[in-house]
């Protein structure tokens, strides 16, 4: 890994959700973006004009002598008046992301990362504050990926 800014893994899987979650979304809502920005680290968001964001990110590793394995996140933050027009989309983009990851480990099986389909995904819904008072909604899909 030269350039710690860039994780070529995360980024690859993360530019391949939005891809494939704006092309699903906008075959059911026309000129609606699933997301709108992504990024590789886990942050907490300041400012909501880059929602829709997805957040992919490593949660955890482990290395052995010929690869590592990662628990992955993928998040996925929306404002509640961007929820508000799509009722039921955080349960949509849990479900396209995991129809996504299976697809994308598939297709590249063998190649690095590889998506770790013997691992369980899991979801969790959150409304995530600050002093007590609810910013936004956030969707936390957990998933594992070895690396070569």
């Amino acid at each position: 890994m030269s350039n710690p800014i860039l994780d070529r893994s995360t980024n690859l899987i993360a530019e391949y959700l939005k891809s494939g979650l704006n092309e699903r979304l906008s075959e059911v809502y026309a000129n609606t973006i699933a997301v709108r920005h992504v990024v590789n680290y886990n942050s907490l968001p300041t400012d909501l004009s880059c929602f829709p964001l997805l957040k992919v990110y490593r949660n955890s590793e482990s290395f052995t002598d010929y690869h590592n394995t990662t628990k992955a996140v993928a998040g996925y933050c929306l404002s509640f008046p961007e929820e508000e027009k799509i009722p039921g989309i955080l349960r949509w983009v849990s479900v396209n992301i995991n129809e996504l990851l299976r697809e994308l480990a598939i297709a590249h099986r063998g190649c690095s990362p590889e998506i770790d389909l013997e691992q369980e995904f899991t979801s969790e819904y959150r409304v995530m504050s600050l002093r007590g008072e609810p910013l936004y909604s956030l969707l936390q899909f957990n998933f594992t990926f070895k690396e070569y």
